[in-house]
């Protein structure tokens, strides 16, 4: 019977954290596809345009445009 300290582990932590980044940024990205496309009734794809991304942007660093 192996030891405690034998044991492998079927899947190394490192890959564990990989998973779990990869998995948050899919899951950031379905999401932003989402809130855009059918809540924002744009393309869903348009998410993906910088000028998109820069208008977001302006909001936090300049403010709405009045």
């Amino acid at each position: 019977m192996p030891n405690k300290k034998e044991k492998m582990r079927a899947i190394p932590t490192p890959l564990k954290v990989l998973i779990v980044i990869v998995v948050i940024i899919l899951t950031f990205l379905i999401g932003a596809m989402i809130g855009f496309g059918l809540l924002g009734d744009g393309n869903p794809f348009a998410v993906f345009s910088q000028n998109t991304w820069e208008h977001i942007f302006s909001f936090f660093t300049k403010g709405p445009k009045n």
